[in-house]
């Protein structure tokens, strides 16, 4: 005989529980249903998780107790008819307010879940392109074309001569005077 029961952390109204057929066929349906029922609302009394799952574990145990002796050929003692622990009105109302906002977590993150993947494809997208974008900005060449400059002026463009182009006098042409230079600039 064995009996397996999955229980979701933090959610005990999800756990389910299975007994091997030895025991399905000496133990009527109902009472294993109200073994479980009456686990599960004693765990969903507790605030955290752990606390609940202990709640769970010990509800459970004292259930499958009872399971044995009603194999074992002692006087039947119906599951259902066995007392549960005794709640304050206060606890009742308190963790009925609690397993409300639950529910409304629940719902809330269960709405998120189906949003989840379409969001992460879609930050994913946009992480690939900046991505891209970034490389490829970083690898980009720029080729300027190499302009053909004509000396202005007619000046001569090297080094120590400069750029600076004196003249003389406004009466003469500008072509007349280009090879006169200050003397500082002269090479001697």
């Amino acid at each position: 005989p064995a009996v397996i029961v999955f229980y979701t952390l933090g959610a005990p109204q999800y756990s389910t529980m299975d007994l091997s057929p030895a025991l399905t066929s000496q133990i009527p349906a109902i009472d294993q249903h109200h073994a479980l029922a009456n686990s599960i609302q004693q765990a969903r009394q507790k605030l955290a998780s752990v606390e609940q799952f202990e709640t769970f574990c010990v509800q459970l145990s004292i259930r499958i107790y009872w399971m044995e002796r009603l194999i074992s050929g002692e006087p039947p003692v119906h599951i259902k008819d066995l007392p549960a622990a005794p709640i304050s009105p206060e606890k009742a109302k308190a963790a009925e307010k609690k397993a409300e906002k639950k529910a409304k977590f629940l719902a809330i993150q269960n709405q998120m879940l189906q949003f989840a993947l379409p969001a992460g494809v879609v930050l994913g997208l946009l992480a690939m392109v900046c991505v891209f974008w970034r490389v490829r900005r970083a690898r980009a060449r720029y080729h300027f074309p190499v302009l053909e400059v004509e000396p202005r002026l007619g000046g001569n463009h090297a080094a120590g001569v400069g750029a600076v182009i004196s003249f003389a006098s406004a009466a003469v042409p500008p072509a007349s005077q280009r090879d006169q230079m200050p003397e500082y600039l002269r090479r001697a």
